[in-house]
C-alpha cells in the first residue's frame, strides 16, 4: 500500500509540482526561458507547469532534472530530498564555471 503522505489527487501533484519547480529554477540560477531552451521544451509548457495550471509528461520531466541536476522524486513530491548537489566540485550536466552557473 501506499504511504498516507502520497496523495493519489492529480491536483496535489500538480501543486506540488509547480512549487517545487519554481524553487528548483530560482535556485539553479536560471531563467525559465533558459531552462525551457536547454530542456528542449516550449517556455509557456514550463510556465503553466510552474503556475500549477499544467502537469508535465515524462520526458519533459527527465529533461528538466537533467538540467537542474535534480530528482524526479523531489519535484513529484516522492522525496523531500532534491538530489541538487551544491559546491565548488559539482555542476550540473553541460554546465560551467564561465557560464554563471551559481549553486
Amino acid at each position: 500500500s501506499l504511504p498516507e503522505r502520497i496523495s493519489l489527487n492529480r491536483a496535489d501533484h500538480i501543486l506540488t509540482l509547480a512549487e517545487r519547480l519554481k524553487l528548483v529554477i530560482a535556485r539553479s540560477g536560471l531563467s525559465v526561458g533558459d531552462l525551457a531552451a536547454e530542456a528542449g521544451v516550449h517556455k509557456c509548457t514550463l510556465m503553466r507547469v510552474a503556475k500549477g495550471t499544467r502537469g508535465m509528461q515524462t520526458a519533459t520531466l527527465a529533461a528538466i532534472c537533467r538540467v537542474i541536476g535534480c530528482t524526479s522524486d523531489y519535484l513529484l513530491g516522492l522525496s523531500d530530498e532534491s538530489g541538487i548537489r551544491v559546491g565548488p566540485n559539482f555542476l550540473p550536466p553541460g554546465r560551467t564555471p564561465e557560464d554563471g552557473w551559481l549553486p
